[in-house]
């Protein structure tokens, strides 16, 4: 009878345990944070991830300058992130295959991160942006996230507050890793971060010496190879 008791107790502790991770589960399916992963530039309004498309059909095109915006790489890294997945003189990406590219319209210029979301060779243009990253110096138009925060106006008193942030995250699961690149880059750099789904979710905010923000980058891997 006891044992009888132990495995009814161990198989309804069992049960218990699903149920409990698959409410979190889902808990964290509807409150994912790609509906909030959005960022405007000037009047429009992009989410991540996105088509390609989506801005070029809003004026921008990939243009052939590369400014190595990532203060923290160098620029070995970013010759690898411009060629190693890439087929056809860089103008088509492997099936899943990753790269970076930069963006121009009127002057102004932005780096995406893309990825080819299919089994086959695909042209750049068809494939999904994953992450943005703008500098201040290379963006004439205002640049805000969903959040509000922007970047050419933004006040650090917005995100933080006696040491308490303010407008990240915007929901729970988030982490944040600050690191102090002054002395040999001189910024100062904000991580945030999370998984989801086993994929990494990031908003990175790049200060200089003087503590004025300079660059925003979103990130937002989520979503395997479903593309809207």
């Amino acid at each position: 009878m006891k044992k009888r008791n132990k495995i009814l107790f161990f198989t309804i502790s069992i049960f218990l345990f699903f149920i409990s991770y698959m409410n979190s589960y889902a808990n964290e399916k509807t409150s994912t944070f790609p509906k909030e992963m959005t960022i405007t530039i000037g009047k429009e309004e992009y989410t991540l991830f996105c088509k390609l498309d989506e801005f070029l059909k809003n004026g921008w095109k990939l243009s052939e300058r590369k400014f190595n915006m990532d203060p923290t790489r160098t620029e070995y890294w970013y010759e690898v992130r411009y060629t190693l997945s890439c087929k056809e003189n860089g103008t088509k990406l492997i099936p899943w295959g990753t790269a970076i590219r930069t963006l121009e319209k009127n002057d102004s210029y932005l780096e995406v991160e893309i990825e080819n979301r299919s089994d086959t060779i695909a042209k750049i243009e068809d494939s999904t942006v994953e992450g943005i990253l703008i500098l201040s110096k290379h963006i004439k138009e205002e640049v805000k996230l969903k959040n509000g925060l922007s970047l050419q106006n933004f006040k650090l008193e917005e995100l933080w507050k006696d040491g308490n942030p303010q407008k990240y995250p915007f929901s729970e699961g988030w982490m944040v890793s600050p690191t102090d690149y002054l002395e040999e880059l001189g910024c100062f750099v904000e991580y945030f971060h999370r998984a989801v789904e086993q994929r990494p979710q990031e908003a990175t905010f790049y200060y200089d010496e003087k503590d004025r923000l300079f660059g925003i980058k979103i990130y937002n891997g989520v979503g395997g190879n479903q593309v809207k």
